[in-house]
């Protein structure tokens, strides 16, 4: 019993199914496609963290 269990074991770690390039190149065009889409959005978010990095960094600094 403790043996079939240690060779399960040895089995799933051993194991070398992983990401192939289709999926990973589909995984890159959603996020792709996600930031085209919300593009405006994710440029005022920075620019917004852009402009309270330098509010704040003025406030130390003077």
């Amino acid at each position: 019993m403790l043996n079939a269990i240690t060779k399960q074991a040895n089995n799933l770690w051993t194991e070398e199914d992983g990401l192939g390039t289709v999926e990973l190149v589909v995984i890159i065009a959603i996020i792709v496609v996600i930031a085209l889409l919300f593009r405006k959005q994710i440029e005022s978010f920075i620019t917004d963290l852009f402009n309270k990095t330098k509010t704040k960094s003025n406030e130390i600094f003077k």
